[in-house]
């Protein structure tokens, strides 16, 4: 009797251990999945929108002081503040020759300099707009780079 027992104990463990009907994966398995891929969308998405931004304000950064360290010197070389100081100083000459003064201040315009000046502070104003308004985007892409949890590029 006992040679029965032991088949019968043995073929009761095979069926509990060895079970070779195959169970779905859980309910919690798809969401974690499609959660994870989400989240490294969005780690892409803001490593992006870091690199974006930390290159435009090093740009702005370096050629900012620069323009507007030039505009004095080229405002002054082409007579501009010359021609600005003596319609504000003259008002009665500036009333009778306006047309003259104009043309002159308009000539005299360092353009190519202020467009330069222009648009680095432009750049200035669009970073900092992104940047305050992608904050915690930003700010969390770099709590994970310091945690050192990102993907290479």
């Amino acid at each position: 009797m006992r040679p029965f027992f032991i088949f019968c104990r043995i073929n009761n463990m095979a069926n509990n251990y060895f079970n070779l009907t195959q169970k779905g994966p859980s309910n919690e398995l798809y969401s974690r999945i499609i959660s994870a891929i989400r989240r490294e969308e969005e780690l892409k998405q803001a490593r992006r929108k870091a690199i974006l931004f930390l290159s435009c304000f090093a740009i702005s950064a370096v050629v900012l002081p620069f323009s507007l360290s030039i505009l004095p010197a080229e405002l002054e070389r082409t007579g501009f503040i010359y021609y600005i100081s003596t319609a504000v100083s003259d008002l009665n000459v500036f009333a009778v020759l306006w047309k003259d003064f104009g043309l002159a201040i308009i000539e005299s315009m360092p353009l190519l300099v202020l467009a330069i000046c222009a648009i680095s502070i432009g750049m200035v104003l669009f970073t900092l707009r992104m940047f305050l308004r992608d904050k915690k985007v930003i700010s969390g892409y770099f709590n994970n780079f310091n945690q050192g949890r990102l993907l290479a590029i």
